[in-house]
């Protein structure tokens, strides 16, 4: 493992200096190279410092010479996640021509913790139909007073940790609520991950029930602090902490 760490430490010293790195970046030599899938056109490599407003510099990690796109295509369609600096792990989606970049992802900025709050809905009994569950939820909410509101439906914190190795952690409370509420409200269940990956500027999340099952997700990099990603039947917005 210390071999390939100082293989990787090296392989990143020379690409930034092939890039005529003139300052100091935090590029991690612990990041995976992220490599292409059969049917994946997309470009990975680091960023060099010929970015500016409107070109994308980059350096593909077998080592070529860093290749120069126009970005105002992406960010005129609001498509650069993550605004890349000097070292900066990154993956460009390319225009049909290959002149200018579509889409281009700071994998840096995409790593890392991720949060959000999991709110509990009303738990349907047994014995109701759903038709009286409807009725029950509207008479329920309609003769509670906002302080009971609150100290009923307390969120929950869950997260979600991608890693630089692809792979995925998910942590949700060992134990959310253990007073009476527990007959009354229930938390959505957390699905849980275990590997990451990008194919063509998509979100791949992979889970070990049911096997090989694989989420496809649009994301979107509003901010350094905001994710949000685009699954199959839901939106969740995330967000990180502590950042300075």
């Amino acid at each position: 493992m210390k071999l390939k760490l100082i293989i990787l430490a090296i392989i990143s010293a020379f690409i930034l200096t092939a890039c005529h790195k003139h300052e100091k970046t935090n590029h991690n030599a612990e990041t995976a190279i992220m490599k292409n899938e059969e049917g994946d056109s997309t470009l990975y490599g680091l960023a060099c410092d010929a970015n500016n407003d409107s070109v994308i510099s980059i350096m593909s990690y077998n080592l070529d010479d860093p290749q120069n796109y126009s970005i105002i295509p992406a960010f005129k369609n609001h498509q650069i996640h993550g605004f890349p600096t000097t070292g900066s792990n990154i993956a460009v989606i390319l225009s049909a021509d290959k002149k200018s970049a579509k889409r281009i992802i700071n994998i840096d900025k995409l790593c890392g913790t991720w949060y959000y709050s999991a709110i509990p809905e009303l738990q349907k009994p047994a014995s109701m139909t759903e038709s009286q569950f409807q009725k029950f939820c509207q008479h329920f909410m309609e003769k509670i007073s906002d302080e009971q509101r609150d100290s009923i439906f307390k969120p929950v914190e869950y997260s979600i940790q991608l890693h630089q190795n692809n792979t995925v952690s998910c942590m949700s409370p060992m134990k959310i609520i253990n007073d009476d509420r527990i007959q009354i409200v229930k938390y959505p269940r957390m699905k849980f991950y275990k590997e990451w990956r990008l194919y063509n500027g998509h979100l791949l999340l992979s889970t070990t029930k049911p096997q090989n099952s694989i989420d496809t997700c649009d994301f979107e990099i509003k901010h350094q602090d905001t994710l949000i990603i685009h699954f199959k039947n839901k939106t969740q917005h995330y967000y990180r902490k502590n950042i300075k």
